[in-house]
Parts: structure tokens; sequence; C-alpha cells
């Protein structure tokens, strides 16, 4: 990056180059001030400069991104190396909220407050705070084109999924979901401008949603997230919730840059109507791999047969009337069992000769694979599913805190209803049904679901094995009626 200076603007300090047109340029300055001059201008006052300090470059290089509309305030590289070897330790957040308050920059009262959030997800005082700091500074904490689409009213007639969400914690950016109407912004810009921005620099999970039409081509967004390069991110879905029609036409193109450009990934889930590598996959970090596609070719399972994956442990093919060829059941036969030392677990949906594939294994060096064979079952929860039958995204982020096992008294299975007794600031049983989106939870919360039975979905959508036992009796009187929510379950 060049960096020049204004000799007339000492104070500034140093800029960088963010935007030129035939007849101007404009510089974004170490003060965190955008400003714009004539070429004939620049020709007499900007000269070259030395590069600033390593935080006032990074301070520079992350505005530059965002457009100038977005540069931090302060940035603490030590102290973000840290969030980053620690990211579910909320200590290392809190020292540098404490840092950004004395720089004056809003990011640090945020990080404050959503820590407390997290101890206190139900305290509607907080609650109300959180919203006013993100409404007063939200120019500064989201990019422009994503706030847009945040701030769009929800229509009974937007087809399911098409929404942009996102899930903050302790003042960044945890969780984004990019969809599209159609005729909305492009789905591309939007993941360039999130991806860019100072409030992503912990994104942990990215979820692409339907683009709005039949056809729809993902290409563009995949590229834009290997350009970006996120390093922290661990958890990519491309197609989150796509219509079998726009399952059927879309396409994804290549994933190879996606794997070689996200070191930190640990999870990627891909469903589109056709899909490819152009290489063999090789990634140090990937634990599950999910491929969903209208057709996979030769080229693309021979890459796939010879991954290289050290920590992968599930490897999940859904192709409907999928037939792998003798040669590629050869080629697995003879797999070096170095490549994927830690599968455990082999899907593979729609396959259409299972018996050859179960034979193949049986004399490969991945006999002890876990091989599972046909169409997913109908009552497999997905934490996506759970998460789209929220009411809002407060509750999704109380019940996130609620989904553990071990914070509930009792969880068990009968039949098809899944159950759980839950002490917070009262006793609640809650229930689920796994074969209808039946639920009901003794709570008095007017929301329909409750944090309560999302938790127990979320429970369930993570794997947890449900003991069969018969709930108590006033559930069972329950499952029989029309659930109801009120202060009384009795």
């Amino acid at each position: 990056m060049k960096y020049v200076r204004h000799t007339g603007g000492a104070a500034w300090g140093v800029g960088v180059l963010v935007s030129q047109t035939s007849d101007q340029r404009t510089y974004l300055f170490a003060d965190g001030v955008k400003r714009s001059f004539k070429e004939a201008f620049c020709e007499k006052f900007i000269v070259p400069a030395e590069a600033p300090g390593d935080e006032d470059a990074a301070r520079l290089v992350r505005g530059a991104a965002s457009g100038g509309t977005a540069t931090p305030v302060g940035v603490h590289l030590e102290l973000e190396d840290q969030i980053r070897a620690r990211p579910d330790d909320p200590g290392p957040y809190l020292v540098y909220a404490d840092w950004l308050q004395h720089k004056g920059d809003p990011r640090g009262d945020l990080i404050t407050l959503q820590a407390k959030l997290a101890g206190a997800p139900d305290d509607k005082e907080l609650r109300a705070a959180e919203a006013a700091l993100l409404a007063e500074h939200r120019a500064y904490l989201l990019p422009e084109s994503l706030d847009a689409m945040l701030r769009l009213p929800r229509r009974r007639t937007d087809p399911v999924g098409t929404r942009c969400e996102v899930r903050w914690r302790f003042g960044f950016l945890e969780r984004a979901r990019i969809a599209r109407r159609a005729k909305q912004r492009e789905a591309p810009e939007l993941v360039s401008d999130l991806l860019r921005h100072p409030s992503a620099g912990f994104l942990r999970c990215l979820v692409i949603g339907p683009l709005g039409e039949p056809g729809a081509s993902y290409v563009a967004v995949i590229d834009a997230i290997a350009k970006a390069k996120p390093a922290q991110l661990a958890e990519l879905v491309i197609g989150d919730a796509a219509s079998e029609a726009e399952l059927a036409f879309s396409t994804a193109g290549s994933l190879s840059a996606l794997l070689s450009n996200l070191p930190g990934l640990e999870r990627l889930d891909v469903r589109a109507g056709s899909l490819r590598f152009e290489r063999t996959p090789k990634h140090a970090r990937l634990r599950e791999l999910a491929l969903t596609a209208g057709e996979l070719s030769e080229t693309t399972l021979a890459h796939l047969f010879a991954a290289e994956l050290p920590a992968l442990e599930t490897l999940e093919l859904a192709v409907r009337g999928l037939a792998i060829a003798p040669h590629l059941l050869a080629k697995l036969q003879l797999a070096d069992r170095a490549q994927l030392p830690k599968l455990r677990r082999l899907a593979l949906r729609g396959v259409a000769n299972g018996r050859a594939v179960e034979q193949a294994l049986a004399s490969s060096a991945f006999a002890q694979v876990e091989l599972v064979l046909g169409d997913a079952p109908a009552a497999n929860l997905a934490e996506r599913r759970v998460i789209e039958r929220a009411p809002d995204a407060q509750s999704v982020v109380a019940a996130q805190q609620l989904a553990r096992a071990d914070r509930w008294l009792a969880l068990a299975r009968d039949g098809e209803r899944l159950w759980g007794e839950y002490e917070g600031s009262d006793h609640y049983y809650v229930y689920a049904r796994t074969d209808t989106d039946e639920t009901g939870c003794s709570c008095a919360s007017p929301k329909d679901p409750c944090k309560h039975v999302l938790a127990l979905l979320l429970i369930a959508a993570r794997g947890h094995a449900f003991a069969e036992r018969a709930a108590p009796a006033g559930l069972v009187r329950r499952f029989y009626e029309r659930p109801r929510y009120g202060p009384t379950w009795e």
C-alpha cells in the first residue's frame, strides 16, 4: 500500500488512496477522515510518505477496505491476536473493551454491554441499551449495504430464508446470513462489504441463503469470499434453505479456492445444482465437508477420494441417483488412510450402487468408517431449521445460552416427542415433537416458540443422545392438546 501526506495538513497524518476518477482522488487519512482533491491539486500538495506504525497501518487498511466509513478509532494488534488465540474466552475481549473505551471507540462500550448480556440474556434494560447503542453507531458498526438490507421490513410474501441476519458477540459480528429477494442488492457486493468491514474481524460463521430466483449462481459470491480470505472463518454454508428449484438449477462452480484461502475453516456445507473441485482438496483444519448437488463429475469424485484432510471426521455427499463408477471404487479401495486419518463417518445420500460401495469399503483401509446410505431421515433436526423457526434474533441469542445439555435437569425422548425440565427463574417443562412443528412450554413467554423450546431443539440438532423415558403426567396431557403458552402448565 502506498502512503502519502498532504503538505499543508500535517495534523491529518499519513493517508491512503480510497478511490479515483478521471479528475479527482479521494484519500483516507490517519485521523479517520476522507478528503477529496482535484487532480491538479494533488500534483501540488500530495507527496509520498513513510509508512506509519503497524497499528496505524492496520487502521488505514481496514478503513480503506470499508470505503473510509468505518475507520477504527483504535487498533491493538496484540490484543486482537489474543482474541484469535482464545475465541471462546471473554477475557481478551473485555481487556480490549477497556482499551477501546479509553480511545473513545464506541465498540468498547458494545463489547462491555454484550458481555453483560451474555450472563443475563433476558435483562430488558441491557437489551434496550444494546439496541440504542447499535442504532446510534450503526454507520460505524455495520457496512451501509448490509445495514440497508437489515432494515427492510419483514413481509409475509417473502420466500423462506431470504432475509439478511447478523448475530453479535462481544462487540463484533459472530455470525452473518446473506440472502436476497429478487431485484435487490446483489449478494456478492453484500459479502464483500461485510468481510472487509472491521466488525467482521472475528466472524466465525457465514451463511449464504437463497439469491432470489431459480438458476442463481453462487460463483461470484464464492469468489468474493475467497478473495477476502477471512482467516478466522470456521463455518461456511452456501445455498442454505434453497428451494428444490434453486437447488436444481443453481451453480457453485469450483470450491478449490475456498479451501486454499480459508485456513481456519472447520465446516463447509455447499448445496447447489452443480459444483466441482479442480484439484485434490487439501486443508489442515476442516472437520466436516457436506456437499449436496444435482450431479458430481467423476473428476470431482476422484479428487474427493484422494483428499488430504487430516482433521476431517465427516464427509457427506448427497446426490440423487449418484452411481460411483467401478474405477472410482477401486481408487477408494486403494486410498491411503493417512490422508484421512480421523474420518469416522461417510454419508452417501442417494447413491445408486450402495452395495458396491459397501464391498469396496470393507476391503479398504476405511473398513471401520461408519457408512450411511440412503436419504436423510425425516426426523433429523438441523440447527439451521431451528434458527429459522425462531420468532426473532433475541430468541436465538437467549436459546444459545440455554442450549447445553448439562444445564438441564432432565432431557429425554418419549416416542416422537422430546421433552426436558429446566430450572431458570422458575421450573419449566418443555417439549417438541420431531415429526411435526408442535411444541410447548410452561413458561409465561408470549413468543412461539419460546427460548426454552428453541434451546431443546438446538440440543437435539447438535446430536445429543436423548434416552427413552416416559414424560411427566402434565406433559403427557399436553401432548394431545393444542399447545398453549401461559404461566400455568397444569
